[in-house]
């Protein structure tokens, strides 16, 4: 037996972007220099006061900028 309503509960399982507030991205991630979620190539750690945006990070160089 076919439930008319099984697409409509299976939606409530899919997110689609609404009601989403995004409240933070690190400066890294837009950086050359980015090589993942902890990584860096100038530091090798991110260091988390960069990481956490409470300093500007002295070489972050934006993605497609002459490095």
């Amino acid at each position: 037996m076919d439930n008319p309503n099984v697409e409509l509960e299976m939606a409530r399982f899919v997110e689609d972007g609404e009601g989403m507030e995004l409240i933070h991205v690190p400066q890294c991630v837009a950086c050359a220099y980015n090589t993942g979620l902890n990584g860096c190539e100038i530091f090798g750690s991110k260091p988390e006061a960069y990481l956490t945006n409470t300093e500007d990070c002295p070489v972050r160089q934006e993605e497609g900028e002459d490095v």
